[in-house]
């Protein structure tokens, strides 16, 4: 059997049925992820993790969101972590206690997994708590980066003392607007040189990428997401899906390449309305202009989804890189200099009056006035 693969998936119920074993023994697998479902007693859990062991060599990993709080999936037999915002609570009042306090409870979570058979979580949650997503909410640490990276490093120092790998996550979850705001204020060239190299980092690596990549979702690609989706080589959507370049309701632009790739890719008609206009390309125009390879239900998109890639998967990889590269060469002589051109107009109009003003507009859900300024 080849080393672990790079996918981690999910199972239907308390032990492994034959749909479960194959999809385990593919070789693109390397872990499975465990959630309350899965879950009756320590009993059943522990022989649940056994049998997913035993199925190969090296064994898959098992792992599971266990943070604590809303996020505990085992809790009959298992300690009742508190939400990770009591220690950032405590840190307030005494932070010498709560870092003690975040070790002992990365210790507690390791011991009672590891001695099921679980080996690891995918804990903790590394986000600051800016107070607009239910998502993160009471998961994060605190609103105080310094406190979540401090009290991060304690409960990762407990986790690994009680034999687990501390696997810290963040959540994706739209726009920042407080962090859009320090740009306003943040000098154009500090904007061009710093703040932009790491988006721009992102863009450039996925669309250099030599291997196959694939944007496929369910929801809504807007802004960073959408222009994201634009450079990877295939999208497949849900029927419920949506492609929308919404930056000029903020009076800037888009900077990652969505400019050089969107025309290229819909035409110049189609692509002007969303750029310029922000419209939403809906998941059945998406499909007529060539924009996705797909639309398909919500519920046949993971099928779909794991076929192309499986399919992509396959095909020789020097041949693959070589092809795409020759296709972006015919295509981008300039994305170079569409990049360098897109990041110095666009640290420019985020200085301006116009962007402050499409920031609050949106913020206060209101028709902009922009003034040109």
């Amino acid at each position: 059997m080849p080393a672990r693969g790079p996918v981690v998936l999910g199972i239907g119920g308390l032990t492994l049925d034959g749909v479960d074993r194959e999809r385990l023994l593919h070789p693109l697998v390397g872990g499975v992820i465990l959630f309350s479902r899965n879950y009756d007693n320590v009993e059943q859990l522990a022989a649940l993790t056994a049998q997913i062991h035993a199925m190969r060599t090296p064994a898959l990993l098992v792992s599971v969101d266990h943070e604590g709080g809303r996020v505990q999936r085992f809790r009959e037999g298992f300690t009742a972590i508190p939400p990770m915002r009591t220690l950032g609570d405590m840190w307030q009042r005494d932070a010498a206690a709560a870092g003690l306090e975040a070790r002992r409870v990365g210790g507690v979570i390791a011991r009672e997994l590891r001695a099921q058979g679980v080996d690891f979580s995918f804990t903790p949650v590394l986000d600051v708590d800016f107070g607009t997503s239910a998502v993160i909410g009471d998961r994060a640490f605190s609103d105080d980066p310094d406190v979540v990276a401090e009290l991060a490093v304690a409960l990762c120092r407990g986790l690994r003392e009680g034999g687990c790998a501390a696997v810290g996550k963040h959540f994706v979850t739209g726009a920042e607007f407080s962090f859009l705001r320090t740009l306003a204020t943040t000098p154009t060239l500090e904007v061009k040189d710093k703040v932009y190299q790491s988006f721009q980092g992102a863009a450039r690596a996925l669309w250099r990428c030599p291997k196959p990549t694939l944007a496929a979702f369910s929801g809504a690609a807007v802004t960073v997401g959408c222009e994201l989706a634009l450079l990877c080589d295939f999208r497949i959507i849900s029927e419920t899906a949506f492609f929308q370049e919404t930056w000029i309701k903020l009076g800037i632009l888009p900077p990652l390449g969505g400019m050089m790739v969107l025309p290229r890719l819909v035409g110049l008609g189609a692509a002007s309305d969303m750029i310029l206009r922000g419209r939403p390309m809906r998941a059945d125009e998406a499909l007529r202009t060539g924009l996705v390879s797909e639309v398909v239900s919500v519920d046949e998109l993971p099928t779909r989804r794991q076929a192309l890639a499986e399919e992509l998967a396959q095909i020789a990889p020097q041949a693959y890189a070589a092809a795409k590269q020759g296709l972006h060469r015919g295509l981008e002589s300039t994305m170079e200099k569409e990049w360098a051109a897109n990041v110095l107009a666009q640290a420019m109009l985020l200085g301006s009056a116009d962007f402050k003003e499409g920031l609050e507009a949106v913020t206060e859900k209101r028709r902009p006035q922009f003034t040109g300024r």
